[in-house]
C-alpha cells in the first residue's frame, strides 16, 4: 500500500474477486471479503446497476462476472 492510500473500498474488493472468480455466488463473495451479507448484497447491486458486473444467474442465485468477461466461459 502506497503511504496515504486507505484499504480498498469495497467495491473494489468485490471487483477484484469477481474477476478472479468468474461465475461466482453472493456467499463466494462474503467469505472472500467479508462484511454483512446485506451490505454486500447492496454494494453488488449498485455494481449491477453501474454495468460493472453482470449476473448470469436465475431466480436461485447470483453467477457474477465482470462486465468486460463473458460469464459462460466460466
Amino acid at each position: 500500500m502506497v503511504a496515504g492510500e486507505g484499504p480498498p473500498s469495497l467495491q473494489d474488493s468485490i471487483t477484484a474477486f469477481v474477476a478472479g472468480h468468474s461465475g461466482c455466488s453472493l456467499n463466494d463473495i462474503c467469505k472472500a471479503v467479508g462484511g454483512k451479507k446485506d451490505f454486500v448484497g447492496t454494494t453488488i447491486h449498485q455494481l449491477l446497476d453501474e454495468g460493472a458486473l453482470v449476473n448470469d444467474g436465475n431466480s436461485n442465485g447470483y453467477r457474477l462476472c465482470l462486465s468486460s468477461s463473458l460469464c459462460s466461459s466460466a
